[in-house]
């Protein structure tokens, strides 16, 4: 079991999602969250067709993990559909993409942003919300 752990690639990140059921947080409100420190995985996966005659589906997904820095399997905290990476400055990313919670319908899906700053030291303090997006 501890052999998967070690198999997924991961970029250690202190994110602030920066949207709410897809509308934007207020600045002040973004300047007072606190960011959660998580691994960030961004793949391509291949869907199965939804029936036979459709072609497969391939869909880039960035999925955040728990940041348990032992030998446990890490567990999916949220993920993003359609990912791509918006920005890039300095040590921070801003990820754009679909969140879909697990369940849901269809619908149910919305835009979400989510601001990353890459942690080098586990063990550092967490990073200040961002400032401006």
């Amino acid at each position: 079991m501890a052999g998967l752990a070690r198999r997924i690639p991961t970029m250690l990140v202190d994110v602030v999602c920066l949207r709410r059921e897809g509308v934007k947080l207020p600045a002040e409100e973004l300047r007072s969250v606190t960011p959660v420190r998580a691994f960030l995985t961004i793949d391509t996966v291949t869907l199965g067709p939804p029936v036979p005659q459709a072609p497969r589906v391939r869909k880039d997904v960035a999925r955040l993990w728990q940041c348990d820095l032992c030998d446990e399997i890490p567990q999916p905290l949220d993920g993003l559909e359609c990912a791509r990476v918006s920005r890039v400055g300095g040590d921070a990313l801003l990820l754009v993409g679909v969140e879909r919670r697990d369940g849901s319908a269809d619908e149910a899906a919305h835009p979400q942003a989510w601001w990353c700053r890459v942690v080098l030291d586990a063990e550092a303090p967490l990073s200040q919300a961002p400032h401006a997006v």
